[in-house]
């Protein structure tokens, strides 16, 4: 999951193109990411 957040939070590059044009908000998926991690239990 971590990944996945540095992944979304690139700026420039072939996966910040894809998810505009599929339409996803980068900031929304971020923070259910960081919801879904602080619920985690390790």
């Amino acid at each position: 999951m971590r990944m996945l957040l540095g992944v979304l939070d690139i700026a420039v590059g072939t996966v910040p193109r894809a998810l505009a044009l599929a339409g996803v908000d980068r900031g929304e998926l971020m923070a259910r990411v960081q919801e879904t991690l602080a619920h985690e239990s390790w």
